[in-house]
């Protein structure tokens, strides 16, 4: 049980982690460019030398602004050994920030949203004909006209029974053109349907049209709240590359078969976006 107390990380740690790498991060940039302007320095000094000699004021100059960059480096080296990990550091901070992210991605994809298939006006009754129209061309589209890869043949069964799912409302007399969509199957109905979707001639053009006229702009509404909504999931699913990537590149003093687990093994942080 003590050692179950001690291995829980709280948000306040994995923030100051994450800050860590973030600094880390930029005091080795720093550390790259110094070392770039030393360089230069060096260049400097050493025409200044030839030049004017080694007891002239540019030559002089130039020894001074070599060791104010030496300086800066070392002080930048010992920065960076200060900020550096060890695994054993990182291991409890990475493996809590893949539970947090996978629980937020887990909670993204499951979100529904409404589609409102056909716009409502305030001075037009609902026609459910129209938006059971709408709806059936749609899964026309996917059942029939949409193409897809490796990559996107899972994404196109799970719409599709996400789409079907809305079947018996569709046909219900208290159907008002609106059906409900998890957040994944918005985000691969956007992309299938505008991205994916190939045509033959006028007629189709025009009927295509016409079923986005009615359900485009609801369906954009819909990605872009999403968007919003997926907002703390892609900031830790950065902070997750981040520390990962710190974790391979740190000491490693772990023992080797946990050494060997990572998180990219358990998790992929890349959500929709």
């Amino acid at each position: 049980m003590a050692e179950e107390v001690k291995n829980v990380i709280t948000d306040e740690q994995i923030a100051e982690a994450v800050k860590r790498v973030e600094e880390l991060n930029k005091a080795r940039t720093d550390l790259n460019s110094l070392k770039e302007e030393l360089d230069v320095r060096g260049k400097d000094q050493e025409n200044a030398l030839k030049v004017f000699g080694p007891e002239s004021n540019e030559y002089k100059v130039q020894l001074e602004l070599v060791s104010g960059v030496q300086d800066r480096i070392e002080e930048t080296e010992k920065k960076i050994k200060e900020l550096s990990f060890k695994r054993s550091e990182l291991k409890p901070v990475l493996d809590a920030l893949a539970k947090k992210f996978e629980e937020a991605y887990k909670a993204d994809t499951s979100r529904e949203y409404h589609i409102e298939l056909v716009p409502s006006k305030e001075d037009k009754p609902i026609d459910r004909n129209e938006g059971k129209k709408v709806y059936k061309k749609l899964l026309d589209y996917l059942n029939k006209d949409v193409e897809f890869d490796a990559k996107n043949a899972v994404n196109l069964l799970i719409l599709v029974r996400n789409m079907e799912e809305n079947k018996a409302w569709t046909n219900s007399p208290d159907f008002d053109n609106v059906i409900i969509l998890r957040s994944a199957s918005v985000l691969s109905l956007w992309r299938f349907i505008t991205e994916s979707f190939k045509g033959h001639g006028y007629f189709e053009a025009k009927i295509f049209l016409e079923v986005w006229a009615n359900c485009g702009q609801t369906l954009n509404d819909a990605v872009r709240q999403i968007q919003k909504d997926n907002a703390v999931t892609r900031q830790l699913g950065t902070q997750l590359n981040s520390v990962e990537t710190e974790f391979d590149n740190s000491e490693d003093d772990l023992p080797h078969d946990e050494a060997q687990v990572t998180t990219k093994e358990e998790v992929d942080p890349e959500i929709a976006e």
